[in-house]
């Protein structure tokens, strides 16, 4: 058995593990350290702060220096930007198609509606709510 310090790096703040483990060996060691950062950025994402991105280290060191460096991060970012008139997040890629279709004329819409229709039979709720929307839009220029 050998003594293993942890100092662990949390952003720009350290902590430096002055206690230490006794375990078994490096590979020991190696497990120890990654269950640590996987339960802090689990610990991070439950906190119920608006955690956006996070990076985590752990420097292990024994009695000779250090032996091992274990890093984790990780970025949470929504993929939403706008909101549909019915409340649904509506997605940067509808947000340009809508707008794309405001610019077409009658024939070029319905054209466009039907290549997609085609393509995309199976109908996803936001290509749905997309393809409503461009509907009534057709049906607003008559």
């Amino acid at each position: 058995m050998s003594l293993y310090y942890f100092d662990l790096r949390e952003g720009s703040e350290l902590v430096i593990d002055d206690d230490g483990t006794e375990l078994r060996d490096m590979s020991a060691a190696r497990n120890e350290a990654a269950r640590a950062l996987s339960g802090l950025a689990w610990d991070a994402m439950r906190s119920g702060d608006d955690v956006k991105s996070q990076k985590l280290a752990i420097s292990v060191r024994n009695a000779h220096g250090p032996v091992l460096d274990v890093k984790i991060s990780f970025e949470v970012a929504r993929a939403t930007t706008d909101t549909a008139p019915d409340g649904a997040p509506e997605s940067k890629e509808t947000h340009r198609l809508l707008a794309a279709f405001d610019r077409m004329t009658n024939e070029d819409m319905r054209a466009t509606v039907l290549a997609l229709a085609q393509r995309y039979a199976s109908g996803s709720p936001e290509f749905l709510r997309a393809m409503q929307k461009v509907l009534e839009q057709l049906e607003t220029r008559h």
